[in-house]
């Protein structure tokens, strides 16, 4: 029986899939961070216009 056999390599797609991934749940933090923010600033806007 081949070596290769008894322990197999991982699939070099495999290492593909997971940057991927993270590469999109990186994509998709920096737009919740962006989102919360925004929702920060617009609600301390709110604030100020109502206290003047």
């Amino acid at each position: 029986m081949p070596k290769s056999r008894i322990k197999a390599l991982p699939r070099p797609h495999l290492k593909h899939l997971f940057f991927w991934r993270v590469e999109n749940l990186g994509f998709f933090a920096a737009l919740a961070f962006t989102d919360v923010f925004a929702i920060e600033l617009v609600s301390r806007e709110k604030l100020l216009v109502t206290r003047t």
